[in-house]
This record gives structure tokens, sequence and C-alpha cells, in this order.
């Protein structure tokens, strides 16, 4: 009974030392904080006098973090390239508009890491049960391996995670040109009770030519500080909405 004990031991241990090895070379690998960013459409500038580098700017944070707020950031980026942050959009050559609209971990993401912790933890229980098979174990024996192994792999695989977080920025671009030159054909579809709609059309012209375009910044790292993801995530969103000018 004691060599039974024993020998279960020794297969837990190496167990736990195959378990951990791929949440320690997760650890290992993304020990530092890493920072993506891309847009959903590329923005081109046509070039203008240096007197007409002006901007007028607005920056809205709707979403559930408070570290979020541009604005001043921008402003200053912006001025160090050259331009003037006026606050009359009429007389203004640029508008910069940007809502922050999301800040959090990417939708399902606790959903996936529940089924990577489940899926580690019955490999586990399945290499625990070889093992006891190996070395002569009963069917109860291997039950208890099983155990055992489905235990050893779930705790090191949630001692280190692989966390992800994320931000999502809409942006407009509008871009000043003579009076009347921008014609817009607008249609509206309007709910009327639970079978009916209703299509509205109009056609507006406008002195802006306006670019939209999304700013998508995703983080990663082993055991993500999220109150630091979110402060070097609002540096890199600043960098990149300056960046487009």
């Amino acid at each position: 009974m004691t060599a039974r004990i024993l020998q279960l031991f020794t297969i837990t241990i190496c167990l736990s030392l195959a378990s951990g090895c791929t949440s320690l070379t997760t650890a290992a690998k993304k020990q530092d904080l890493d920072i993506n960013s891309r847009l959903t459409q590329t923005i081109f500038l046509d070039p203008v006098a240096p007197d007409l580098m002006t901007i007028y700017l607005q920056v809205r944070n709707n979403s559930d973090s408070e570290n979020f707020y541009l604005t001043q950031g921008i402003k200053d980026r912006l001025i160090n390239n050259g331009y003037q942050i006026i606050n009359d959009p009429t007389k203004a050559t640029y508008w910069l508009q940007a809502n922050v609209r999301y800040v959090g971990r990417p939708e399902g993401n606790e959903f996936e890491d529940a089924i990577g912790n489940y899926k580690g933890a019955i490999e586990t229980a399945g290499a625990a049960i070889a093992i006891s098979d190996i070395s002569g174990g009963s069917g109860r024996d291997n039950v208890k391996a099983a155990a055992i192994g489905a235990l050893v792999g779930y705790i090191a695989d949630a001692a280190i995670s692989d966390d992800y977080y994320t931000a999502i920025t809409d942006v407009q671009i509008a871009k000043k040109v003579d009076a009347g030159q921008v014609i817009t054909d607008e249609e509206h579809r309007l709910n009327q009770g639970e079978s009916g709609q209703a299509i509205q059309s109009s056609q507006t012209t406008s002195d802006r030519q306006k670019y939209q375009t999304k700013v998508l910044i995703t983080a990663n790292q082993a055991n993500m500080d999220v109150v630091n993801a979110e402060t070097e995530i609002a540096k890199k969103l600043t960098r990149v909405l300056s960046g487009l000018f």
C-alpha cells in the first residue's frame, strides 16, 4: 500500500512538471506587455499649406474605462507636428472626431479560457491513467490517478493565464473643401409597427469631405495587470490618432 501511494505521488510530481511546461513557456514568452494596433481602413489626406494646418478636435469616451480621456495628449502631439488646434469647427481645415466605444477583454475570452483549462486538465488526466496502467494499477487506482492528474493540470494552467485586452475606437476625419462641392445621398429605413417599414431619402451638400475608419488595439501578456494595460493602450491610441495627420 505504501509503495502504491509512493508510486502515485511520483506520478503526480511528473505530471506537475509536464502540465506546467506549457504554462511556463507562456509566462516566459509573454512576460512583457505586447500591444498591437491596426486600422480597418487607411486614410490618405492631401498636404496643405502651413497656414491651413488647423484642426477641430472632438474625442469622446463611451466605454466603461475612465483611463481613455485622450484629448490633451492628442492636442500636444498634433501641436508638435505643426498643427493649430482651434475651437471653431467652421474655421478648421480638418475635423478629427473619435469615440472610444469599447475597452475590455475580447468578447468570449472568458469562455475560451475555461475551455482551454478544461482541455488541459482532461489531457493531464488521460496521461495519469496511461501511466497508472503501465505501472500495473487497478481500476480504482486509475480513477485516483485521473483525479490527481486532472487537479494538477488545472492548477498548473490556472497559475499562469494568457490574457488579452482590447480597445475599439470609431474615427471620422473631415476635410474642408469648396462650399457645395460634396453631395451626399442618404437613405433611412424606419420601422412601422412589427411588419412595416418606411424609407426616407434625402440629398445634402456640404463643404466637408469625410473619411471613416476604426482603430483596433489589442494587448497581450501573461498574468496581465489590467490597470497598466489600459494605461499603455491609451498611450498607443493617442499616438495612432495623432499619427493620422
